[in-house]
Order: C-alpha cells, then sequence, then structure tokens
C-alpha cells in the first residue's frame, strides 16, 4: 500500500478515528474554556481579587501534572490497557467538581478552600482525555506508518474546538451570564462521554 493508501484507510476511512476527533472536539471546549476564562469568572462573578483568583488558577496546570501520571497508571496497571473507562471517569469528575464550583458561593474559609479543590480537580481531570484522546488512542487506532498523522489529524480538530470554545463561551456570558458559560461546559464534558461510549463497549 502508498502512504496515501494507508492514510485513507487507517485514518480518513477509520470510524474510530472520527469517534476520536469528534470527542476531542469538546476536550477542547472545556479544556479552552476552563484555561482562559476561569480568572474571569473568579474576578467578575465570586468577587475575587484578581491575586486570589490567579493562586486558584495555577492549581490548574499544577494538578494536570498529577492527571498525567494517574491516567497512565490507572489505564496500565487497573485497566489492562484500555484507555475508555479512564477517559470516562475523568469526564465524569470534571463534570462534578464543575457543577460544585457553580454552586459554592462565599468568600469564608470552607467555600475557599472547596474552589481550591474545585479548580484541582478540573486541573487533573482534564490531563487524561487531554493525553490519551487526541495523543494515545490516536496512535493504537492506527498505522504506525501514519501515527504522527493521526495525531496531527486529531489536532486540527482539537484547535477547532478551542475556537467554538471562545466563541461559545463569550457568547453564553453575554446572553446569559457566567453560570451558563460553565455549563457549556459541562455539556460538552456530557457529550465527550457520549461520543466515546461505542469505544468504551468495544473494550478500548
Amino acid at each position: 500500500m502508498s502512504y496515501f493508501e494507508i492514510l485513507k484507510k487507517y485514518i480518513f476511512f477509520n470510524p474510530i478515528m472520527w469517534i476520536l476527533v469528534l470527542s476531542f472536539i469538546f476536550v477542547y471546549i472545556f479544556r479552552y474554556g476552563t484555561e482562559d476564562w476561569i480568572i474571569k469568572y473568579l474576578v467578575e462573578f465570586k468577587g475575587d481579587t484578581l491575586e486570589l483568583a490567579t493562586k486558584k488558577q495555577t492549581f490548574l496546570p499544577l494538578f494536570g501534572i498529577v492527571g498525567v501520571l494517574l491516567a497512565g497508571v490507572m489505564s496500565d496497571k487497573i485497566y489492562k490497557g484500555r484507555r475508555m473507562p479512564v477517559n470516562i471517569i475523568f469526564c465524569i469528575g470534571l463534570i462534578v467538581c464543575l457543577i460544585v464550583l457553580m454552586e459554592n458561593e462565599g468568600h469564608s474559609l470552607l467555600p475557599t478552600i472547596t474552589d481550591y479543590v474545585c479548580l484541582s480537580g478540573i486541573g487533573l481531570f482534564t490531563a487524561g482525555p487531554l493525553i490519551f484522546i487526541g495523543g494515545l488512542c490516536a496512535v493504537e487506532s492506527t498505522s504506525k506508518k501514519v501515527a504522527a498523522a493521526a495525531t496531527g489529524f486529531c489536532g486540527i480538530f482539537g484547535y477547532l474546538g478551542a475556537m467554538i470554545s471562545g466563541i461559545g463561551t463569550g457568547y453564553f456570558i453575554d446572553k446569559f451570564g457566567w453560570q451558563s458559560a460553565l455549563w457549556f461546559w459541562t455539556i460538552s464534558a456530557v457529550l465527550c462521554i457520549i461520543i466515546l461510549l461505542p469505544l468504551y463497549k468495544k473494550g478500548m
């Protein structure tokens, strides 16, 4: 087979690859939504100072490191190389953190600690789907000869999701307020789970 024939078979006409890229759109919606907008949310909606909001936001990338390691260990050791259970568990964890963050109010010690915990969870739970769906899952679902092209193909749709995230989040904030933006990210995580379910049933 020529390179183009391999590309066509294992990427363009590969149904698994299309499931991955569609779910990756929603991963990038909640990834960039939380990364780009969370400080503004904490300042404008929750009334935090910019300094406090920035401190809280640093827990996103910090626990993202933990999430990458945890996702790998869970997938390799607990699920024996399956990736979809980890993706789904992490998306559920993200949904819980976003809902708790929305419902958490006040500036006393407990609400402040809860914000830190939620933002840590958001960073942690975003990491698993981010590294698996557009990276490892894409590579494992195709031929080694087009492995780099597979990750690039997923990356295209990831950045489409980033664009949708920016436009969509801004639109929802203007039209319906800040909480609607968080629901936008939450529903994106729900849709990501739904799209991945066929691959979970396949044993991936």
